[in-house]
């Protein structure tokens, strides 16, 4: 029974990691008026970097740097950050922002974490439990580098320092990258989480009249700030590296530790348990599970009758565990080499699978990945917003080429569009009148976070170089 327990407790906890709040949903896409500038390209040499370049990042562990930017500011920790939440939804010239959000002192922290090379968080990899690993920082960071970090730029903004602005927005790319080192997915969505915040002071950004063209700036940036081939590879070894008895091979036929296993994980879910199962709900989803054990051990070849019959069921059910959950990421990773729109079809079929395991066997969750369409997502959901404003760069070039008039097309620009890295198509454009839609097209068969899904609804304003005055 405490088995059984402990496998609602683990779907639970490994879909919220894997998930990291990002609920598909079919709503519309989020429409954002866009009015623009016209701008043309420099065609000189910029300097304008989104992220340090490599040559000029020097030696030192940024996470030592960012950790103690919190904990040596004990003040704002307990009197500031607290309020920072309510102001990201005010607006920045409100009063009580001015007077009392203070951030240099930590803010120069992080831009010396941001030209440093590397970023050792030191978790107690393969010491302990991988899913007992505990990420207090995680959260703090995203206060910090996140919602604190974006009313600096804000504030840059408003006074019309630009390339203040510009700059900070880099610190905040260089810090989320950092806090992307360590490969548990969730640190990466966090991680992707401050990215989004950076793209979204962006879009301000090149909206200002006397903004450069960063076509080149956005071009020049990765397509993500996170190694996702290292979280994938970390994610589907999570479950056995969270059973210390495991150690590097399997234990032998009925041997007596697959019941300290079967234990071990009873333990480590029992941690975060909601509600352990009833005695009836337990031998019910214990036949189940032990019936459709047998049955995938048996068409998996890897098991016959006679043998099965010479195992506990503890033994049975965490052996068909661990290797369904061997199976499911080595789908997840062969799926992730495919183009995408051959990618999400293998993918929604991971998914399907791990429903139909889910309604065999009567769980009210699962030990496996749950939305695996969900992280491909979250996987492009940074370069899928970098192309969108890299085209806007190209349409604020091409007006500046043409007297401020939008184009009529994509195919008009005189530097090119860059493709949707998800449909691998041009974004979707067009024209009326005055105005223009630049949109991520809808993926066929997937429902998107409607905050994933971007349309701009563009105008062309008119003003002189420098004008800031007219800023929207």
């Amino acid at each position: 029974m405490r088995f059984l327990r402990s496998l609602c407790v683990h779907s639970v906890l490994l879909i919220a990691a894997s998930v990291g709040a990002l609920p598909l949903a079919a709503d519309e896409p989020t429409t954002i008026e866009l009015a623009i500038y016209p701008q043309q390209i420099d065609a000189g040499p910029t300097d304008h970097r989104f992220l340090p370049p490599d040559d000029q990042l020097k030696p030192g562990n940024a996470a030592v740097v960012m950790l103690r930017s919190i904990w040596e500011q004990q003040a704002f920790m307990t009197r500031t950050l607290p309020r920072v939440r309510d102001w990201m939804e005010m607006p920045i010239d409100d009063d009580d922002i001015k007077q009392n959000f203070s951030f240099g002192s930590i803010e120069s922290q992080l831009r010396r974490a941001a030209w440093m090379r590397d970023a050792d968080w030191d978790y107690p990899m393969n010491e302990e439990p991988a899913m007992s690993i505990l990420l207090p920082d995680v959260q703090g960071l995203r206060m910090i580098v996140g919602y604190c970090q974006t009313l600096w730029i804000r504030q840059r903004l408003a006074a019309g320092d630009l390339d203040g602005a510009r700059e900070a927005i880099q610190v905040q790319f260089a810090c989320g990258r950092h806090l992307s080192k360590t490969p548990f997915l969730v640190t990466q969505l966090v991680g992707s989480v401050i990215a989004g915040y950076g793209l979204d002071e962006t879009q301000s950004l090149i909206q200002k009249p006397a903004s450069d063209n960063l076509y080149w700036t956005l071009a020049m940036l990765p397509d993500s700030l996170s190694d996702w081939s290292a979280v994938i590879d970390r994610e589907s070894t999570m479950l056995r590296d969270s059973l210390p008895s495991l150690a590097n091979s399997m234990p032998p036929i009925d041997d007596p530790a697959w019941s300290k296993l079967a234990g071990e994980m009873s333990d480590l879910m029992l941690q975060q348990m909601v509600r352990p199962l009833t005695i009836m709900e337990g031998l019910q989803l214990q036949a189940k599970m032990f019936d459709l054990a047998k049955e995938d051990l048996r068409r998996w070849d890897m098991f016959t009758e006679e043998v099965l019959v010479k195992m506990r069921p503890e033994e049975v059910g965490m052996r068909w565990i661990l290797a369904l959950n061997d199976r499911i990421w080595s789908d997840v990773r062969r799926a992730c080499t495919l183009p995408p729109n051959h990618a999400l079809k293998r993918l929604k079929e991971v998914d399907a699978m791990v429903e139909n395991v889910m309604q065999r066997t009567g769980a009210p969750a699962s030990p496996f990945p749950k939305d695996t369409v969900a992280i491909y997502l979250a996987m492009h959901r940074f370069d899928r917003r970098v192309k969108l404003l890299q085209t806007v760069e190209a349409i604020r070039d091409d007006a500046a080429r043409n007297n401020g008039e939008l184009p009529g097309s994509l195919d008009q620009l005189y530097l090119p569009a860059p493709n949707d890295p998800l449909t691998q198509q041009p974004f979707v454009y067009e024209r009326n009148g005055d105005t223009a839609t630049l949109s991520m097209a809808r993926l066929e068969g997937v429902a998107e976070p409607t905050q994933q899904r971007l349309v701009y609804k563009i105008s062309v304003l008119q003003t002189s170089l420098g004008d800031d005055s007219k800023s929207p």
